[in-house]
């Protein structure tokens, strides 16, 4: 493994998460929106003050997008909502009609075509993880199945790979698959990266993709950003000052810099759940846009 690296970060503002999740790039308003899960509320960070907006969401709000219209399709525990941020108003988007109780909504992306895709965990613990593909108006297609905790969530720039981590203990690895966008459906698993066989501390959360095709994640309880090569040899291994991040987004002007969000614990020097940016060595793939 490369030697850990320090990076120069900045916190982006002062607005603490208990569970800080799913960072999401606005360019239109340099904002960088994200959830906080057990804390039921959405961040919108400005980019230059970090003065944030805060939205009260129940449900444990885990995935967050703009769309084209400025609105935040927000992923709750009970299915899909649509968040104004002129008023704060919430309604109902989609409530999936096989939604049990035990589970909810995790971490997702979007692919080329403005799908949302996105996955669900138990609560219980239990592996019936699945990975959707869910078009607004049009029944979800279930893609993946038999996971136990969805993340890592990303598609390659030229839209032929999909990656996703189970962050579950019993696997804790990375898998990638062939993504044929027209359909949608996916083929080929490989094993991509197995975090104990690799000796990489932490379990592997939220991603993001660089323009290079180069997969890059946060290691949850492992403090770094640790970043992979096209053929899953570890490229990078970026040092943090939070021991539980959960995800990545790159951001700002030049896309140069990733914003990084996480769970509040002591045993850090940041604030614990602060929004943190952090400098890269690569410049990340553009955001595809919510088409709903």
């Amino acid at each position: 493994m490369l030697k850990a690296k320090k990076q120069t970060w900045r916190e982006l503002g002062d607005a603490v998460a208990l569970t800080g999740e799913s960072p999401f790039w606005d360019p239109v308003r340099r904002a960088v929106l994200s959830v906080d899960i057990r804390g039921e509320r959405i961040l919108e960070t400005n980019w230059d003050d970090g003065n944030a907006r805060i939205f009260p969401v129940e449900g444990l709000p885990a995935f967050i997008a703009p769309l084209t219209d400025g609105t935040l399709a927000v992923a709750t525990r009970h299915g899909i909502i649509g968040l104004s941020r002129t008023t704060g108003r919430c309604i109902e988007m989609l409530v999936p009609a096989w939604f049990a109780d035990h589970l909810r909504l995790n971490d997702g992306t979007i692919d080329p075509a403005g799908r949302l895709l996105i996955g669900t965990m138990a609560m219980n613990g239990a592996l019936e993880g699945q990975l959707f593909a869910i078009e607004r108006g049009q029944p979800p297609v279930a893609l993946i199945d038999g996971i136990g905790i969805v993340n890592g969530l990303a598609i390659s720039p030229d839209g032929l790979w999909l990656y996703i981590s189970d962050s579950h203990p019993d696997h804790n690895c990375v898998w990638r698959y062939r993504y044929d966008c027209a359909g949608p459906t996916v083929c080929d698993r490989t094993l991509f990266a197995d975090f104990k066989r690799l000796g990489i501390a932490g379990a592997p959360d939220g991603a993001a993709m660089d323009v290079d095709g180069g997969y890059w994640i946060a290691a949850l309880g492992g403090s770094a950003l640790i970043g992979f090569d096209r053929d899953g040899r570890i490229a990078h291994h970026i040092a943090l000052p939070v021991s539980q991040p959960s995800k990545l987004a790159f951001a700002g002007p030049d896309m140069t810099e990733v914003a990084v969000t996480s769970f509040s614990r002591g045993d850090q020097s940041a604030p614990a759940g602060t929004l943190i940016a952090v400098s890269m060595p690569s410049v990340g793939a553009p955001l595809q846009t919510l088409a709903w």
